[in-house]
């Protein structure tokens, strides 16, 4: 059935969501933790590894500008070689020192070790907009597993944060997160409606543990959502693909990234986004 599958579809992106349970203060253990479940996702198989936002230190306020790592600093580093010795694609989140600003980032490592792409949270609580530096929007990241848009965090309660993604007809959005779970009621369902809204495989990479300061618990939840679902029956879970409970585990499901594009040059969804939003981008879609 697979061979039958691969022959109409193409080959399937393995894509591996390691939900990290993350210490409060640990960064060491925290890396070392992913490392070894990230080699544990390699060994099934899996193309493409996610890790949650900022899954070796959390976001404390009192410690963030200890905690803050350049993006060639050792966890970025120890990522990339792990990367290029697996012959994987990381993608993870990091607490990213660049001068005197911080950022909560998301990074794309392809199978080389190279950092291919990069992004930093646009979406600012006011709490933390005095700690915290607001990125700019991102360009999607071409891969050999097709076009990759990032994420983080509070972006997945905006779709605007992931409009400009479809506009370039992205294949995946990975969303790295660590929200807590208090405010995560709604997130499964706006993960599924961004998948939908995009028409593209949807990834949130989420966390379980205790955010040491806040003394809130992260809301675990990691999700894999197929946006181009049209069937209507009795499973109205059919868009969902993985999906996590609430302890440390790593969830995978397999996308379809030509199938996905058949789909897409079939629906009407991005010409008349273009024709009825964007009118500057008229003539700009990609194939």
């Amino acid at each position: 059935m697979n061979r039958i599958r691969n022959i109409f579809s193409g080959p399937a992106v393995k894509v591996a969501v390691i939900q990290l349970c993350i210490l409060h203060n640990q960064t060491e253990k925290n890396l070392e933790a992913a490392v070894k479940l990230i080699r544990e996702a390699a060994g099934t198989g899996a193309n493409i590894v996610c890790l949650p936002a900022t899954f070796a230190t959390g976001i404390n306020f009192p410690s963030l500008k200890r905690d803050a790592q350049a993006a060639d600093g050792p966890i970025v580093s120890t990522l990339r070689t792990l990367a290029a010795s697996l012959g994987i694609a990381l993608v993870f989140g990091l607490l990213e020192r660049d001068g005197n600003d911080i950022y909560d980032a998301a990074f794309y490592i392809d199978e080389s070790g190279a950092i291919a792409g990069s992004y930093r949270r646009n979406s600012i609580w006011e709490g933390e907009r005095a700690y915290i530096s607001r990125g700019t929007p991102a360009p999607l990241i071409e891969t050999r597993h097709g076009k990759i848009g990032l994420l983080v965090s509070y972006d997945v309660r905006f779709p605007e944060a992931s409009r400009r993604y479809f506009a370039e007809n992205a294949d995946i959005i990975i969303c790295v997160a660590s929200l807590f779970h208090i405010y995560g009621f709604a997130v499964e369902s706006l993960c599924r409606a961004r998948a939908a809204d995009n028409a593209c495989y949807f990834v949130f990479a989420s966390c379980i543990g205790e955010n040491g300061f806040a003394m809130l618990e992260y809301m675990g939840g990691s999700l894999i959502a197929d946006g181009t679902v049209m069937k209507v029956d009795q499973n109205r879970e059919l868009d969902v693909l993985a999906h996590a409970g609430q302890q440390q585990e790593i969830v995978q499901a397999e996308l379809l990234i030509g199938r996905k594009k058949k789909i897409g040059k079939e629906l009407p969804y991005q010409a008349d986004y273009v024709a009825n939003w964007q009118p500057p981008l008229r003539g700009q879609l990609q194939a």
